[in-house]
Order: structure tokens, then C-alpha cells, then sequence
């Protein structure tokens, strides 16, 4: 696994509107192993620290905010999302994510929730 450049953006106000959205999302854009490009929208929020990896032909957007705690995973296989997970309460944390700090520890126990 090794971590990628990605560009994290606002949702243009039409596409607010258009998912009748009070406040805008965040999207992020990447290119796949093959060099396609594809945007989409996150779940994370505007305060998480948001990292891209690359693991084989899959994309995962990890997001973070460790004041909460709260950790989050999108998987991207050929620019289409086939899965994501979100944890935010201590019990979860405590069982899925145990003491691990580093992001990659925290991916691999997150990725195998959604397979």
C-alpha cells in the first residue's frame, strides 16, 4: 500500500442544490493505477485529515479526526465506490481499531470490515 496524491475540493453549489444539501460536501479527485481520473463525493468532513492510498487497483480514502475519534474508509475499484465504513464510538474504536496509531495499521483493520 502506498499513499497517493489526492485533491480535496467543495462540491460546486449546483451540486449542492441538486442533492438538496444545506451545506456542501467534500469531493475528492484521483487517478487510478492506470491513470484515469475520477471525482467523488467524501462522507469526511471539513476538520478530518484526509489521505489517499493506493493498494493494488483499489483507491481508499482514509479520513481521521482523532478529537472525536472518529475514523473513516472509502475503497474505489475502477473510479466506482464499492465500500466504505465509519466508526465513532468508543466501543468500535476500541474493537476494531484497538491502540494502532499509524494510518496504514488503521486501514487494513478498517478494510476488512467492508469485505
Amino acid at each position: 500500500m502506498i499513499a497517493i496524491q489526492i485533491h480535496i475540493q467543495h462540491e460546486t453549489f449546483r451540486k449542492q442544490c441538486d442533492a438538496q444539501r444545506c451545506n456542501p460536501s467534500l469531493e475528492v479527485t484521483f487517478q487510478d493505477y492506470l491513470g484515469r481520473t475520477y471525482t467523488h463525493t467524501l462522507s469526511a468532513g471539513d476538520s478530518d485529515e484526509i489521505r489517499g492510498y493506493q493498494n493494488f487497483d483499489e483507491v481508499l480514502v482514509f479520513s481521521r479526526n482523532d478529537r472525536i475519534p472518529y475514523y473513516g474508509l472509502q475503497v474505489f475499484k475502477q473510479g466506482e465506490e464499492i465500500g466504505e465504513i465509519f466508526i465513532q464510538t468508543d466501543l468500535d474504536v476500541k474493537d476494531i481499531i484497538g491502540k494502532a496509531t499509524s494510518d496504514i495499521t488503521i486501514i487494513k483493520r478498517l478494510r476488512e470490515r467492508i469485505y
